[in-house]
């Protein structure tokens, strides 16, 4: 194994350079076009509406934050956007975005995402990457800022909140004398999706199992918070199995519930 270890470093230099022949580079250009695609939108969808994207059944467009049915989860929660709104932000909705792009691009999962799929560091086993002799990990800036994570995770928590908040006015309707009635479309359905998988994705993160059990000593201890703490946190584990999926899956149903309710308001006419 040695040697062949040491045969494939004395014939294969340069960034890119392997001896596999299989295709090795399709997943990391997946990732690459996956995540490109979803960063450029939402940066375009950033600059496109200068207010709230709201949508209601009964009446036209309209920016109105309490007579709203869906909100595009970009601009959950309202508060937020209306207090970068009133300290002058250019643009407002970077009030709320730092908080699910914070929490996101310091993930344990997203950061091997990315490290491979665009920066190619590695892109794959048995690759030649961008290493140098100078590399000391996340201990140095910029990348000692990943473990923030922990931190970004609160604010993450309370997003999770607030888009199950916006549920709520997302399956309901107010008539022409203002009445409140229950309402269920594909909106609903969508802004629900989004908030379900938002909720998997934090909710499977490490740093919450660190929370859970880390300050733990005994797990099979006679104590009944101990006993407690340790089916939470075994239930979390089973969780963070899938937290690879719940990223994807929450990436695109945020992306598609904005761009629906985009469809909706006409923004994209």
């Amino acid at each position: 194994m040695a040697n062949s270890v040491g045969s494939l470093e004395s014939k294969s230099k340069g960034f890119g350079a392997t001896q596999r022949s299989d295709l090795w580079w399709l997943q990391p250009a997946a990732t690459f076009a996956a995540l490109g695609l979803f960063v450029v939108y939402a940066t375009v969808a950033a600059f496109l509406a200068p207010g709230p994207v709201t949508w209601s059944p009964n009446e036209a467009a309209s920016s109105a934050l309490d007579s709203h049915t869906y909100l595009s989860p970009f601009y959950s929660p309202a508060w937020l956007f209306s207090l970068g709104n009133s300290i002058g932000f250019p643009y407002p909705v970077f009030a709320i975005l730092w908080i699910p792009l914070g929490f996101r691009m310091t993930c344990y999962f997203a950061r091997r995402t990315y490290y491979r799929g665009i920066m190619g560091d590695p892109a794959a086993c048995a690759v030649a990457e961008f290493a140098s002799r100078n590399y000391k990990g996340e201990s140095k800036f910029p990348f000692i800022l990943q473990n923030l994570h922990r931190y970004f995770l609160y604010f993450a928590i309370m997003l999770v909140v607030f888009h199950w908040f916006d549920i709520f006015h997302a399956f309901r309707s107010v008539d022409a004398a203002g009445n409140h009635e229950f309402y269920i479309g594909i909106g609903s359905i969508v802004l629900f999706a989004d908030a379900l998988f938002l909720t998997l994705y934090v909710f499977s993160c490490h740093s919450i199992r660190h929370l859970l059990g880390g300050g733990s000593k005994c797990f099979t201890c006679k104590d009944g918070t101990e006993k407690a703490t340790h089916k939470t946190w075994g239930l979390v584990t089973k969780l963070n199995a899938y937290h690879g999926l719940f990223f994807w899956l929450s990436l695109f149903a945020v992306g598609f519930a904005d761009f629906y309710v985009r469809v909706l308001v006409g923004h994209l006419e």
